[in-house]
């Protein structure tokens, strides 16, 4: 498949591109300066297989480039993501414009595959697993509006081409290249400090997923070209509490931690994926939550 992503110098795209590479897809990946790619970015696949690299924005792709490369899919991985930030900002309303004009513009390139990432937060909170055509969607923050936005947009433009069109709604990926303000790796870096770690709503459930079962999820999703949304998650609910306290284990630091008292989760807090459409694609998670968080204290640590 010669597949298209962007944000590929991303945490979600760069894990995506190496898995892409390793399994002998040709991929263009887009990157707004040549610097953004260090030599080793790509890990052991670029001894054998290396990406079409270009440069450009999503306000002005390079076109001549893209159109020479005839993807068959793109990804679209590309967006503010920033701890602190992303949730409500201005910016988000600029990556809907900037969404739809790529992918009318992959339309007219013969692109035949294009998979947005949405998110979790695009549902309203429940007690119970979110189903992606009958769970609620009731976005609160300007960031999850933006991606529902596009979504419809996106389902009205390509409604009338043959480009067929997925979306994917990411809950939460952690893992070795994520931002260093996201809770896992902030926790981490506060408790090999011997920093005390405090938790207001240690009650809330969410569902982790580990950056390669992302990856991994994300490629099968566009190789099947699967129409419609679909989440990407583990299936499993965790109490935020219990996060802390397995990476305060792993690292010896008990001592660390102030959790607020328990509660029982409230629906507004809880976020788990119903992953029955995704396994129905043959997909699996293969990394417990326990096993990837050791490996990421001890990426961090390197």
């Amino acid at each position: 498949m010669r597949l298209f992503i962007t944000g590929a110098t991303g945490f979600i795209g760069s894990h995506l591109t190496r898995l892409a590479l390793a399994k002998n897809h040709e991929v263009l990946v887009l990157a707004r300066t040549p610097t953004s790619f260090p030599s080793n970015h790509w890990g052991q696949s670029m001894e054998s297989h290396a990406p079409h690299l270009t440069t450009g924005t999503l306000e002005a792709p390079p076109w001549q480039v893209i159109r020479d490369f005839r993807p068959d899919a793109c990804i679209h991985a590309a967006w503010i993501s920033t701890p602190g930030i992303y949730l409500n900002s201005p910016e988000n309303r600029s990556h809907v414009a900037w969404g739809r004009s790529l992918f009318q513009g992959l339309v007219q390139a013969g692109c035949s595959y294009i998979l947005g990432i949405g998110t979790c937060v695009e549902y309203a909170g429940s007690l119970n697993p979110l189903i992606e055509r009958t769970s609620p969607i009731e976005p609160q923050s300007t960031y999850a509006r933006a991606k529902v936005e596009l979504r419809a947009i996106a389902e009205s433009d390509l409604a009338s081409t043959t480009t067929r069109f997925g979306w994917a709604r990411l809950f939460y990926p952690y893992g070795p290249g994520e931002h260093p303000q996201r809770l896992c790796s902030s926790t981490i870096a506060k408790l090999r400090r011997g920093e005390l770690v405090e938790l207001k709503t240690p009650h809330s459930l969410k569902d982790y997923i580990h950056i390669t079962d992302v990856a991994k999820a994300l490629l099968q999703i566009a190789e099947r070209a699967y129409v419609g949304p679909i989440n990407v998650g583990s299936g499993q609910g965790t109490r935020v509490g219990d996060l802390v306290r397995t990476m305060a284990r792993l690292m010896n630091r008990m001592n660390c931690l102030r959790l607020a008292p328990e509660q029982a989760p409230q629906a507004s807090d809880c976020l788990i994926a119903d992953v029955q459409q995704l396994h129905s694609l043959g997909w699996k998670p293969e990394v417990p939550l326990e096993l990837g968080l050791q490996a990421l204290i001890q990426d961090l640590a390197s």
